[in-house]
C-alpha cells in the first residue's frame, strides 16, 4: 500500500498539466537586468604620494556625428585630502578643467581648438584649448582641454538644453549628463565670495 501511494504521488508530480493548469501557468521569476545608469557618477580620488585630491565626472559619451565618438570629462583638484571651505576663482587653482575627447580612426580635433557651447540659448565661447593625442592600433584618442570657471559649468549643468560645436562637429548633452555636472559642482569646494 505504501508503495502504491508513493508511486501515485510520483506519477502525479510528473504528469501532464491539466486544463486548469494550462490556463494559468505558473510564472517563473526572471532575473532582472542590472539597472542602466542614466548619468555618470562623480568620482573622488586621493593620491597620497602627491597629497592631492581629484574630483571628476566622465568620460560622458555625447550625442554627436555617428562617425566621431565624442565624450566630455570635467575635473577639479585640490591639495590634501580634506576639501577647503572655499577656493579663489581668481587663481588658477580655483578653476575647473573641461576636456572634450574624440575616439576615432581619423584625426579630427588637431585643427580645431575653440569650442562653443549654447546652454539654453546663451553662448559660452571657450578660449584656445590644449591638445594631446595617443593611438592604439587603428584607434586614435584626441583630447582638447581648457581651464574654465564654475560659472560656465553651472550654466551647462542648469540648462534644459545644451548644444556644442568643436570646429565642424556638433554635439549635445543629455539631461542625465547635465545632472552629472550638477553633482560634480556639489562635490567640489565652492568659490570664495
Amino acid at each position: 500500500m505504501r508503495l502504491t501511494l508513493l508511486l501515485a504521488l510520483l506519477l502525479s508530480a510528473f504528469s501532464l498539466p491539466t486544463a486548469a493548469q494550462t490556463k494559468h501557468p505558473r510564472r517563473v521569476q526572471q532575473p532582472q537586468a542590472p539597472a542602466v545608469k542614466l548619468y555618470q557618477e562623480v568620482e573622488t580620488t586621493y593620491d597620497k604620494f602627491e597629497n592631492r585630491t581629484s574630483v571628476s565626472v566622465g568620460p560622458m559619451p555625447l550625442k554627436s556625428n555617428p562617425s566621431v565618438k565624442f565624450s566630455l570629462v570635467v575635473m577639479f583638484d585640490y591639495p590634501g585630502n580634506v576639501p577647503p571651505a572655499d577656493v579663489d576663482e581668481g587663481e588658477a587653482s580655483g578653476w575647473v578643467y573641461l576636456v572634450l575627447q574624440s575616439d576615432t580612426q581619423d584625426i579630427v580635433l588637431s585643427e580645431h581648438d575653440r569650442m562653443v557651447i549654447i546652454a539654453d540659448g546663451e553662448r559660452l565661447v571657450f578660449p584656445k584649448m590644449h591638445y594631446n593625442s595617443d593611438s592604439r592600433g587603428r584607434k586614435i584618442t584626441e583630447r582638447r582641454g581648457v581651464f574654465t570657471s564654475r560659472r560656465a559649468i553651472s550654466q551647462m549643468a542648469n540648462a534644459g538644453q545644451v548644444e556644442g560645436r568643436m570646429g565642424v562637429y556638433d554635439f549635445t548633452l543629455t539631461p542625465g549628463q547635465t545632472k552629472a555636472l550638477r553633482d560634480f559642482l556639489a562635490a567640489i569646494p565652492p568659490a570664495r565670495k
